[in-house]
């Protein structure tokens, strides 16, 4: 799907701040628009900004799965005087860096952006209401998606309204996703499900999101038959353009839904999404913690993480099993290396381990 004459960018056509009737963009083209499933390139190569373009291409090519072409693009734009190539590129870069196992780029351009975002909180440019929106929204997302330290104490939801509906759309996924991190499960459904529900246009990306964090409160709150819909709603608006990386991110969090709507009907894309959560889970938890005693995402196989996830939402082992297709057997065989790995020995302790 990559054009075979793609050129990988250097910087030169950005737009320095400042400048006079220059329109305020917000990062994140392909989640700020709206265009068909399907034509997301077809978007991207109607972008009239080569800078743009290039750094929209990257985003596609993170969506995609092929985060070293990503980080090779973005690179060039991650010291751009430009916010929306700077914000855009940082992110972009941080998250490909983590899937690729690159955690000391992740870091780099990860105090990038938290210098970018300090820098714009205390600048003029952000008593602009657009402007200071997406100054929080970035934030926002990178404590929630990140555990990165909080650098505004302005609400998310105070400022969404200033966002393209795209961008709304989002806001929902990462509020939601900062409900699901507190147990708050069917508040986190019901901010997806609302959000999908009255956001005008089809925003492909940030209705992926939602549909999976939506999948992830229902699964968490027993609802397996409705989490699997959202899922299998999530993947066939993925596929037509061969979205694959957010399924990889939420791989650990969806509990086994990956395997029961994919393992069978799609074992190539299965793969590639376990292959690409065990490095992207491992990596996303070094990102702050370099000594880690902490071995939930570095010592766990995926599966293991699953089933730990379950068993400490007081899942039975009978119950792991019929939703895991395997062996009550073999689910006391995994608890158990589960115990052994992470020092733990009973579900109480476990339970502690895996909130850290």
């Amino acid at each position: 799907m990559i054009p075979a004459d793609f050129t990988e960018p250097t910087e030169k056509n950005s737009l320095v701040p400042g400048k006079q009737n220059q329109p305020i963009r917000p990062s994140f083209s392909l989640i700020s628009s709206d265009f068909f499933p399907g034509e997301c390139l077809t978007y991207v190569n109607s972008l009239s900004s080569e800078d743009e373009k290039n750094v929209t291409y990257a985003e596609y090519c993170y969506y995609i799965g092929d985060a070293e072409r990503a980080i090779r693009i973005t690179e060039a734009y991650l010291q751009s005087k430009d916010p929306y190539l700077c914000s855009t590129a940082c992110l972009i870069y941080i998250f490909a860096s983590l899937g690729t196992g690159h955690v000391h780029q992740a870091k780099y351009a990860l105090a990038i952006l938290q210098q970018y975002l300090l820098k714009t909180q205390n600048s003029t440019a952000s008593q602009v209401p657009q402007v200071k929106s997406m100054s929080v929204w970035l934030s926002h997302a990178s404590t929630v998606l990140l555990y990165c330290p909080p650098l505004t104490d302005e609400p998310l939801e105070n400022w969404i309204k200033y966002l393209p509906d795209g961008m709304k759309l989002f806001s929902c996924y990462i509020l939601a996703h900062q409900m699901c991190l507190v147990n708050k499960f069917q508040g986190a459904h019901a901010v997806a499900k609302i959000a999908i529900e009255i956001t005008p246009g089809r925003h492909v990306i940030p209705e992926i999101y939602c549909r999976l964090i939506d999948a992830i409160a229902l699964i968490n709150m027993r609802h397996v038959d409705d989490a699997e819909r959202q899922f299998m709603s999530a993947w066939k608006l993925a596929q037509a353009d061969g979205f694959i990386e957010p399924f990889a991110e939420h791989y650990l969090l969806l509990q086994g839904i990956v395997e029961r709507c994919l393992k069978n009907s799609y074992p190539k894309e299965y793969q590639q999404i376990k292959d690409g959560a065990a490095v992207f889970s491992k990596h996303w938890r070094s990102l702050h913690n370099d000594e880690a005693r902490d071995n939930v995402a570095t010592e766990l196989s995926v599966t293991e993480f699953s089933i730990a996830m379950m068993y400490t939402r007081n899942w039975s082992a009978k119950e792991i099993a019929a939703h895991l297709d395997m062996s009550v057997r073999t689910v006391y065989r995994h608890i158990s290396n589960i115990y052994a790995t992470l020092g733990v020995r009973s579900v109480a302790e476990l339970k502690e381990y895996m909130l850290k």
